[in-house]
């Protein structure tokens, strides 16, 4: 197995988490009540997880003040997300006689133990997982998760890192772009994007986050297509458009979206967007497009206009670690989203329904830092350290 071509599934922030919308004892959103298909669907405007105004209440939600186009003015840096099968940054990427990110951590900066304190907390020993001393003894989707030397370790999912770390990272940090020395020890700019992301890992700063997480793993849908349990059909494409048009659009600010509607969380750093299609339909259009039957869009009743809209959202993926800084256009990738826009009669964004295949292939909750990491994600990893040693490296 190439540890380094896995992909970039994580687990979230626990901070994240406690943003969810508490649900009713049959396990169905009480923000999303489900009215019979029969009846002809149901109203819904985004509810309070999606409400990007209660997120922000400096975004506009006016349509026409939304750029078509935008893109963040420092592009995110693709890096790897550590998985924690392969002990996190404690993998020695460079080669086997070369240290790790961590163990280069420990010698550089004299935190004894570093290591090992990786390995308990982002590393092999960090998930419960069957006994193992073998790959071949674990599930296909899982590795022998062993630390450094051991005999025996346990099967931890190949997918499991710290997305949740690189992602804000590429974000709020510009990119390494040359080695640096630090008390002998020669950081590449792989080895400093493992410790960025390590010490973004934690859950000790500032964070904006919209829509609810998804922790199912079917998607059983309705008679129109649609996702039934509300925290994995959302987010809401209204919401989704208000936000990019926002951040991306209006203050050239990245975000990060968990790209996929499921249980898996795959935090991606956005980096731009473009919509190609924006025409204004009548009700019978937009109820067409949905996939309601007759002419009467029943979605939302306070909608009194309504928008088909196209929109290519450009996000970063994962890259090997390298002695050298890779060019993020290489790692940019697109997702294609459909929706429609529920409007008032003023051009206000109320809400919105997905489109065609995007009714079950669109981001589950976008979210961003406001702040920069004020402990230690792991302890002897001071970001203020990290930080210094990021801006001698550009």
């Amino acid at each position: 197995m190439n540890r380094f071509a896995s992909t970039c599934l994580t687990v979230l922030l626990p901070l994240l988490l406690t943003t969810a919308c508490a649900v009713d004892d049959d396990g169905v959103d009480a923000d999303f009540p489900y009215t019979d298909d029969a009846a002809g669907g149901k109203g819904e405007e985004w509810n309070s997880a999606n409400d990007p105004i209660r997120v922000d209440r400096t975004f506009t939600a006016q349509l026409d003040q939304l750029p078509r186009t935008g893109a963040a003015t420092r592009t995110p840096w693709t890096g790897d997300y550590w998985a924690t099968a392969f002990d996190s940054i404690n993998a020695r990427w460079d080669g086997a006689s070369s240290m790790s990110p961590a163990e280069k951590w420990e010698r550089a900066f004299g935190r004894a133990g570093f290591v090992a304190r990786v390995t308990q907390e982002l590393g092999a020993t960090s998930v419960t997982g069957a006994t193992c001393s073998t790959d071949a003894q674990c599930a296909d989707d899982e590795a022998c998760a062993k630390p450094r030397g051991a005999a025996s370790g346990r099967c931890i999912p190949t997918w499991f890192g710290i997305c949740h770390g690189w992602a804000p990272a590429a974000i709020a940090v510009p990119q390494a772009t040359k080695a640096v020395v630090k008390n002998g020890v020669t950081f590449y700019p792989g080895d400093l994007e493992a410790l960025m992301s390590a010490a973004w890992s934690g859950e000790d700063y500032g964070v904006k986050f919209i829509s609810e997480r998804c922790d199912a793993d079917a998607l059983p849908t309705d008679s129109y297509g649609r996702i039934r349990a509300g925290e994995c059909r959302d987010m809401n494409p209204g919401s989704f458009h208000v936000v990019i048009g926002n951040m991306l659009g209006k203050r050239g600010l990245a975000i990060v979206e968990d790209r996929t509607a499921d249980g898996e969380v795959w935090n991606q750093p956005v980096a731009s967007y473009k919509v190609t299609k924006q025409t204004e339909v009548t009700e019978a259009q937009a109820a067409a497009l949905v996939g309601l039957a007759g002419s009467s869009y029943t979605y939302n009743g306070d909608a009194a206009r309504f928008v088909s809209v196209e929109t290519d959202l450009k996000w970063i993926t994962e890259s090997e670690p390298s002695r050298r800084a890779r060019a993020a256009s290489t790692y940019t990738r697109t997702t294609k989203l459909a929706y429609v826009l529920e409007l008032d009669a003023a051009g206000t964004i109320l809400g919105g329904e997905w489109v065609g295949a995007s009714k079950t292939n669109h981001p589950d909750f976008l979210w961003w830092p406001t702040s920069t990491p004020r402990t230690e994600a792991v302890r002897g990893l001071k970001y203020s350290e990290i930080k210094a040693l990021y801006d001698q490296a550009r």
